[in-house]
């Protein structure tokens, strides 16, 4: 016969404190985790052995110090509110003469930037008359101008157009295109895009 949990049997407290099974157990036990025996044999073993107060508190303070480890090992920060990334404070922008960006051709001033929406922008493009932010070009994103004042012509591909307030002009990826003031007034439109995220 062998103590099954004589490796941790308290100083002073008897052999009997300990849970008696038969050497083969124990062998099997070690050898195998206990495969070697049929679950009959395992309830016979455990089930019809009386355990003694040393051995029940035992069980009760190993079950609390179980209890507490599986406690801390949950992730409370998961049920913590976390702040919104949107609230109706940053997500109504109204137009601020004293955050413009300087252009050549004007000014430029984003209601939305590339960080504020996972790329999606919104930029007011003030040109002067007779000019152009810049000269037709090409680049990855699609994008949208819609004119808000003034007379613009819109370059696509070596076409052109020309459109007032409340015109679209879509500009596809890949493909030529750009805007100028044509007129005798400011061109004020707007630059609908969306910008890949920053790996």
């Amino acid at each position: 016969m062998g103590c099954v949990l004589g490796a941790v049997k308290l100083p002073g407290e008897l052999e009997s404190d300990c849970l008696e099974l038969p050497d083969e157990f124990l062998r099997i036990g070690v050898a195998g985790g206990y495969s070697g025996l049929s679950s009959e044999t395992l309830e016979q073993y455990l089930f019809a052995t009386t355990w003694s107060p040393t051995m029940t508190r035992f069980c009760l303070l190993a079950g609390v110090a179980l209890a507490a480890c599986a406690y801390l090992a949950v992730d409370t920060t998961a049920t913590d509110p976390q702040p919104p990334k949107y609230t109706i404070a940053n997500t109504v922008n109204s137009f601020d003469l004293d955050k413009i960006e300087p252009t050549e051709a004007g000014y430029q001033y984003w209601f939305a930037d590339k960080t504020f929406a996972e790329g999606k922008t919104l930029k007011l493009s003030v040109v002067k008359p007779n000019s152009a932010s810049h000269p037709p070009h090409v680049h990855e994103e699609d994008e949208f101008f819609f004119v808000l004042e003034g007379t613009a012509e819109f370059h696509l591909a070596g076409e052109t157009a020309t459109g007032g307030p409340m015109t679209s002009f879509y500009c596809p990826s890949g493909i030529s295109h750009g805007i100028r003031n044509i007129g005798d007034t400011e061109l004020r439109y707007l630059v609908i895009k969306k910008y890949p995220l920053e790996k």
